[in-house]
Parts: structure tokens; C-alpha cells; sequence
């Protein structure tokens, strides 16, 4: 705590920008400041549970009430400093004798919620202008940066020049000699390598005599001390491989220095950071923590000196763009401190909705979120949105660039819309009805008129608001973000009555009428565009294909070795186990149905059906085997598609694509899916994914049958595949690229923006 108000009170005013790296100096306050965060004190974080403590403060006292009531304070006024001093101040000065005993030990529940408290005040968005971690395993930790934050990776280089790379003559690794470097792990699968080759350790260490006892006995294994930095530079230079095992670790400079060295890395699957460049077989290898698993890799590297070669020629290229340049460019990003600044403003872009986007939960929000989030980057973004008349206004930054002002529906408009819909069956019915009744909702016409003024160019995300953009912004060009074809999709959906068809006629006419004004429309999938083409004839519009992605960096990939702990954990058992995700929309009602179906076939298998499409089977009978678990968070969503065997999606009927199979990919679950299910994904039936040729039930039984390494072969090219390019920074790059949004970005500095944005231009 006094580190802690020590760095709250440093005046460093007098600089033009800051750069805080490590607790507790992002305390620091200033109006440029920008985070490049090391880690927390991680013992309150990621590692906490190895303490045993538990997570939930007791506050019970005079004592700690003030603490608490001083933090509340510190809460209500984010920007000033003030109160943060204060409640410092007297954490610093707290006697022990007033609070029970243990209270304030290190550590304890209590001194974790109150870093916790402090991290997140100090690293918030509105003291922190940009947020960059050292490597994506930091990025992804619980935590450690506030939820509406978008964080950068800039990989830092290692201060070793001059590698090169000579014979293949032995193992290195260097390290800290402690717990946490598992250098014992290592020693431990070297007593089980077959292969005759020497493996040097160097560095020293407080678990030093530990590990040098456990080698005794094994004269293969050398250790070398301490060596200066020419000598470091000359062991990597002449070795076969590199094993680097350490727990968890935030980035791993070993895994730099040895791959610019052109050396393959060994590491372990929860190794963290040097996972993020050691790609299996092809840049080192990356087996499961057990010494068995080691020792395999290591004489398989012997055993195969031009493969472990030719893995070390991509690891060398793999790590070439890291430089210190690369850092300093993210870390400056836009504060114009090289860069004079300009005298162009930037592009506005004005997109109106019919629901709510932050916190995204549903397939449209996630990718409405992610997509205009990343473009972002190259215009200021505005989301006008809509939601129920008992939620709450709001309107600021959900990402940097990135606003939502969402608006209550009144309560006449929502009485209204009830009407429509208990004419149709009470099939919900907002966005179809929109246009009509938007006005009944002034507020909601004022916020989308005035960011229509504003814009450059508006986007009628799905087609029902865009008549009234082009009212609210005549001349502008239109953008047309179809993520479906939602005549197709509202005609199952729909009932065939004289109201139903109204209805359905009047979604014809704004799909049609937005299709023919856009200048540009961008879908999910090709088939899209041939569907929308069939029934509104050809468009002057540009057209563009803008998958569906996925946030790559919050869906951590889990090996198929490590499910097993993880699902006994959260009690799912030791049987097969499949997840299905979907909300309520009659495709993933169609599929859920025939899924449960399958299941009754099945009892063996646990299958567990996720997202509010469990909310439209509530009335249907549910077979033992199967379990609803509704909407998750985020983190639970993680979870379990980090403890399953198996992702299915049994998908026949729907349109766009199905962002579900992008999150199977990325966590590492083998998944079960027909080709319908991949449509407007660059996956190949048995090769990315298992194909549903012949039914589910028999495709699951299929899937059981093959061996582990199989499945993870193919676990591991889907992740890959997202990787390369589902991901959603490079989905919007390409989109500012194709779209000419990115050209405007960057145009000349007199600050016009053209008027006629692909006003004109042929298909």
C-alpha cells in the first residue's frame, strides 16, 4: 500500500506521455497515459488459488466499514486522485489491533479485493488512453485488464544481438532455478530420454541443490552456472533444441532468444507465453506437462535432425518481426508524439440497430461488437440502438472509438409493438416493426437523426432502419450490412396468416429497397449475395464477403490432455461429452430438437445444450442425458467449451454463417457438424471438422471411435484456420482495405471526406 501512494502521488506533469508497466506505477495519474503491463502482482491473480485462501472478504468492524466507505468514495470519482490518496492513506496507517487477526496478511482475501480495487480504478479507461500487454497469455488473463478495454500485444525483443546458429550438438536451456521454471520437471523426463544427448542447464537459483540432487546419477545432465551474455549467445548457437518448461509464464524471453538463434523450442501445453509462438511439429513442439510426454518430444528432435532443422529455420522466421521499433509504434499509436498532428478529422460512420449491442451476448451482438470495434481504428464508429422500455439509457465509449448510445423503447411504442405481435402468434416482431414505430420513441429518432448529421456514411445493420437513415442523412452513402437474408428467415418464422404476411411483405420491401440504394453491401457468405441477387435482382451496389470472426483471444485453446481435469472439476463426469450452442432462432430450434432426438440414442453421452434457445424448449420433454444451461457469461462459456469432448452443429436450415463454429474452432474441441453448419467458413468436412454424412447419432459414434491424437490433429488445424483468418482485427483490416475505408483513413490533410462513397459503382 505504500508503493501503492507513493505512484499515486508522483507529479509527472511535466511529461508529455507515460508509459506505467508493472503494479503499482499505473497508479500514476496524467492526461496521457498508456499502459504497457508486464503482469499484476500475480499472486493476488492467476496464481491466488495456489494459496488456498479463500476469494470473499470479510469487512466486519469499524475499522474496515471506513476502508470501505473510503473506497466507495475513491469509486464515485474515477479521474481525481484525491480520493484515492486518502483511502491510501489510511489502508498505509491502519492499525493491525483494530481488525481481527490474519486480516491483513499477505496473502489474504482482503489485500486481494483491495488490489483488485485499485488495478482496476488506475488501469480504467478513463485514466488510461491505451492499454498494451507483452504477450497475448497477459492479455487473456481473469482480470487483469477492465472488460471494456481493447489490448494490443507488442512483443518485446530480448537485449541478446548477434545470434547465429552452428551444429546440433546438445540440449540448452537456461533459467531461474525455482518452482515455477519446473527445471525438476525437465530433469525428470531426462532420466526417461533414450537418445545419448547431453543437456546443459544454466543459471542459478534457490531450488538449485534440489534440482542438481534429482539429476545425481544421470551424467548427461551439465549444469553451467552463471554466464555473461557472449556465452549465453555461444551455447544457443551450437544446440540441437531448446526446452523451455516454465508454468504459465507471462511472455518467455528464452523462446525469443532461442528461435532468432534458430533453435526449435520444447515447451509445455500450460506453459503460457511460449506457446504463442511454438507451433507443434512446425516451430519446436508443445507436449503435455508429464515427463513422459518430454522425454517423447526430446527423441523424437534427436531422432529427426532435419526436422528439428528445418522447425528451427521457422522459428527463427517466426520471431523476425520482433523488434523494439514494432513496440514503440504500439505503444505511441495515435498520440502524435513522432507524428505531427493532422488537420483531417476522421471519418464518422453512423450505424442504426433495432437491439442493444454492449455486453454482447448473442451471435448479431458479438459480431456487431467485435467487427465495428476493430474498424474503429480507421473511423469514429456511432451504434444507435434500441432496447426495453425498463432498461437503461445509456451513451459512451463500449471500446476506444467505439460508441453506443442505446435508447428505451417508450412505453407506447412497446405497447405498439405487443399488438403486432399478439397478431402474429406473439412471434417477436421489434425489428420488423421499427420504421413504423420509431417515432413513437422521440428520443430514439433524436439520437439516430443527430448521428446521421454527423456521419459520413450511414449503415442500416440488417435492412429495417434504412429508409429512415436515408432520410436522416440524404445525399450520404449507404452501407448495407446484411448478416442474413431475413426475408428467407422471417418467412420460417412468420405465421401464414393475413397478418403474418403483411408483416412479411413489409420486411420484402425494406430488404429490396435497402438492396437496390446501398452503395455497398457486405455479408457473411457468398450464398448471401446469390440468395439476395435471386430475389431483388442485381444491385450498382460494391459487394463484399465480411465473415463472421471470432475474439481469438478470449476463447483460450485447450488441449484435448487437459479436458479431463478440468470437466471432473465442474462435475460433468467421466463419460463422452457434447456441447451445442444457439440462441432462440429457428434454425438452432430445428437443430436442438433433432439433437435431443439423437440423444434418447445416446444414453452414454452427456449433452449439454447452451445459449437462450434453452429458454424455447422449457415445455419439451428432456431426455435424461441432456442438460439445459441457458445463458453464460463469458467466462463460463470459456469453461466449458474448454472441459468438452465434442462441439456439434447440426445445422440444415439458416442463413449468414454460424459464429458458434468459430468459437469451437478457437477453444481446440474437435467438432461434429454438417457442411451446411461450416457454410461461409473456409473449413474442409474431415479435415478442420468431423462430417455429419450420415446423422449425428452415428457421426458421435464415429467421433468416439478415433484415437486422441487424431482428434487433436484436427482440433489443431481449426485453430490454426481461425487464427489466420477468422480473427476479427484481421476481418475489419480486410473490410477497411476492400471497402476504401481505410484509404479515407489515411487521405490527405484537408480534412474533406468524398460525398460519394460507392454511390455509383457496378457489382
Amino acid at each position: 500500500m505504500q508503493t501503492y501512494l507513493e505512484f499515486c502521488r508522483l507529479d509527472l506533469s511535466h511529461f508529455d506521455l507515460v508509459i506505467s508497466t508493472k503494479y503499482p506505477s499505473w497508479m500514476v495519474k496524467h492526461p496521457r497515459h498508456v499502459c504497457y503491463m508486464l503482469h499484476t502482482l500475480r499472486g493476488l491473480y492467476d496464481t491466488y488459488h495456489f494459496s488456498g485462501m479463500p476469494e470473499i472478504a470479510s469487512w466486519e468492524g469499524v475499522a474496515l466499514g471506513k476502508a470501505r466507505k473510503l473506497m466507495d468514495a475513491a469509486r464515485r470519482s474515477p479521474e481525481s486522485n484525491a480520493e484515492l490518496e486518502t483511502l491510501l492513506e489510511y489502508l498505509v496507517t491502519l492499525d493491525t489491533d483494530q481488525v481481527p487477526p490474519g486480516t491483513l496478511d499477505f496473502p489474504a482475501p482482503l489485500v486481494r479485493e483491495v488490489v483488485h480495487f485499485l488495478d482496476g480504478l488506475a488501469l480504467s479507461p478513463s485514466r488510461v488512453m491505451r492499454h498494451v500487454a507483452i504477450s497475448g497469455n497477459v492479455r487473456s488473463r481473469r482480470g487483469y485488464f477492465p472488460d471494456s478495454a481493447t489490448v494490443d500485444v507488442a512483443y518485446p525483443p530480448p537485449k541478446l544481438r548477434t545470434f547465429k546458429c552452428g551444429a546440433q550438438n546438445y540440449l540448452f536451456t537456461i533459467s531461474r532455478l525455482d518452482g515455477p521454471k519446473r527445471i525438476a520437471l525437465l530433469v525428470e523426463a531426462m532420466r526417461q530420454v533414450k537418445a545419448e544427448v547431453p543437456l546443459y542447464i544454466a543459471g542459478t537459483g534457490p531450488d538449485e541443490a534440489n534440482i542438481r540432487a534429482l539429476a545425481a546419477g544421470d551424467s548427461r545432465i551439465k549444469f553451467l552456472g552463471f554466464l555473461n551474455d557472449q556465452e549465453v549467445l555461444d551455447w544457443y548457437k551450437d544446440a540441437l533444441a531448446v526446452p523451455f518448461v516454465p508454468y504459465d509464464e507471462d511472455y518467455g524471453l528464452v523462446t525469443i532468444e532461442a528461435m532468432m538463434s534458430g533453435k526449435p523450442v520444447l515447451t509445455l501445453t500450460d506453459s503460457g507465453g511460449p506457446n504463442e509462438f511454438v507451433e507443434n511439429g512446425v516451430t519446436g513442439l508443445s507436449v503435455p506437462p508429464t515427463p513422459e510426454a518430454m522425454a517423447a518430444g526430446i527423441d523424437a528432435l534427436c531422432n529427426d535432425l532435419s526436422a528439428a532443422r528445418a522447425m528451427g529455420r521457422n522459428a527463427r522466421e517466426r520471431v523476425s518481426g520482433i523488434t523494439w521499433a514494432k513496440v514503440v509504434d504500439s505503444l505511441l499509436g495515435n498520440t502524435n508524439l513522432i507524428v505531427p498532428p493532422r488537420t483531417k478529422r476522421k471519418l464518422r460512420i453512423a450505424v442504426g440497430l433495432t437491439f442493444p449491442v454492449f455486453p454482447p451476448r448473442g451471435g448479431g451482438q458479438s459480431r456487431v461488437f467485435h467487427l465495428y470495434r476493430h474498424l474503429a481504428n480507421f473511423a469514429e464508429v456511432e451504434l444507435v440502438t434500441s432496447c426495453q422500455p425498463h432498461e437503461s439509457a445509456f451513451h459512451g465509449e463500449i471500446a476506444p472509438g467505439l460508441i453506443e448510445t442505446r435508447v428505451p423503447r417508450s412505453q407506447a411504442h412497446q405497447d405498439a409493438e405487443t399488438e403486432y405481435s399478439r397478431s402474429v402468434n406473439w412471434v417477436p416482431v421489434t425489428d420488423v416493426v421499427m420504421s413504423e414505430l420509431y417515432k413513437l420513441t422521440p428520443d430514439f429518432e433524436c439520437a439516430l437523426r443527430r448521428a446521421c448529421e454527423k456521419a459520413d456514411v450511414v449503415v442500416a445493420s440488417h435492412p429495417y432502419l434504412s429508409g429512415v437513415l436515408q432520410e436522416f442523412a440524404p445525399g450520404k452513402p449507404l452501407w448495407f450490412e446484411a448478416q442474413d437474408v431475413e426475408f428467407s428467415l422471417k418467412t420460417h418464422v412468420l405465421p401464414d396468416t393475413e397478418a403474418g404476411r403483411t408483416l412479411l411483405e413489409k420486411v420484402r420491401r425494406d430488404e429490396e429497397s435497402c438492396w437496390k440504394n446501398a452503395s455497398l453491401v457486405f455479408t457473411c457468405a457468398r450464398r448471401d449475395i446469390d440468395e439476395l441477387t435471386k430475389l431483388y435482382g442485381e444491385s450498382a451496389a460494391k459487394m463484399l464477403d465480411v465473415p463472421n470472426g471470432v475474439a481469438i483471444d478470449d476463447v483460450p485453446f485447450v488441449p484435448l490432455r487437459a479436458r479431463t481435469s478440468l470437466r471432473t472439476r465442474i462435475g460433468l463426469g467421466g463419460g463422452k461429452t457434447v456441447l451445442f450452442m444457439g440462441s432462440w432462432h429457428v434454425p438452432n430450434l430445428t437443430a436442438a430438437r433433432a439433437l435431443m432426438d439423437d440423444a434418447r440414442a445416446l444414453p452414454n453421452v452427456t449433452f449439454l445444450i447452451l445459449g437462450s434457445v434453452c429458454q424455447a424448449l422449457a415445455d419439451v420433454p428432456v431426455p435424461e442425458n441432456v442438460r439445459l444451461l441457458g445463458v453464460v457469461d463469458d467466462a463460463e462459456k470459456a469453461i466449458l467449451l474448454g472441459s468438452v469432448d465434442f462441439c456439434v452443429n447440426p445445422m440444415t436450415t439458416g442463413s449468414g454463417s454460424n459464429l458458434k463454429m468459430l468459437d469451437y474452432f478457437a477453444a481446440g474441441t474437435p467438432v461434429i457438424s454438417t457442411e451446411f453448419g461450416a457454410r461461409g467458413i473456409d473449413a474442409t468436412a474431415d479435415v478442420d471438422y468431423l462430417n455429419i454424412s450420415d446423422g449425428l447419432g452415428s457421426a458421435i459414434r464415429s467421433a468416439c471411435s478415433k484415437g486422441r491424437w487424431e482428434l487433436q490433429s484436427i482440433a489443431d488445424r481449426a485453430r490454426r484456420l481461425v487464427e489466420q483468418k477468422y480473427s476479427w482485427n484481421t476481418i475489419a483490416r480486410e473490410f477497411a482495405m476492400h471497402s476504401g475505408l481505410e484509404a479515407l483513413a489515411n487521405a490527405g490533410p484537408d480534412g474533406k471526406c468524398p460525398s460519394q462513397v460507392y454511390r455509383h459503382r457496378p457489382a
